[in-house]
């Protein structure tokens, strides 16, 4: 029974730190979106469905274990299901590439093109992703297509 307690804790804490960390990325695009003007590219879907998926299984798996007393299936359930509700609410800002001719936002960070130092192929479960890296460390996660944007973008003001 410990199991079962630990599990929703657990996962109301992973709510709570993503609801806060949503607050956090919220505000600090308001800010940014506000004085510019950006273009959308939204490339939730996949790890929308793939979460509602996990979701799905997590709470499938809690119903199992209670319905057969199996505690410890359905602690692990609660706590599956809970993480990825709790990732469930940055997918909207996390997921999404605003962009102009001069910078982009991504993960609700922004950057200027000549700030990437390289881009790289995530490994080993890339999923399609890449990552740029900018030249003061920090690793923005990107779709294909949004690479494809960006890299696009950041060739061309590397011609001028």
């Amino acid at each position: 029974m410990w199991l079962l307690l630990f599990s929703v804790v657990v996962g109301a804490v992973m709510i709570a730190a993503r609801a806060k960390e949503l607050k956090d990325i919220k505000d600090s695009l308001k800010d940014i979106l506000k004085d510019n003007k950006f273009e959308k590219y939204d490339y939730s879907r996949f790890v929308r469905v793939f979460y509602v998926l996990m979701i799905l299984f997590g709470a499938g798996s809690a119903v199992y274990g209670f319905m057969n007393k199996d505690y410890d299936t359905a602690a692990i359930g609660i706590i599956i299901a809970l993480v990825f509700v709790s990732e469930w609410l940055l997918i909207q800002y996390k997921f999404v590439l605003y962009y102009n001719d001069t910078q982009f936002v991504a993960g609700g960070k922004l950057c200027r093109y000549k700030s990437i130092k390289e881009f790289e192929e995530m490994k080993p479960l890339s999923f399609g992703f890449v990552r740029a890296k900018t030249f003061n460390d920090e690793v923005l996660p990107l779709s294909k297509k949004a690479y494809e944007i960006v890299k696009e973008h950041k060739d061309r003001k590397k011609a001028k």
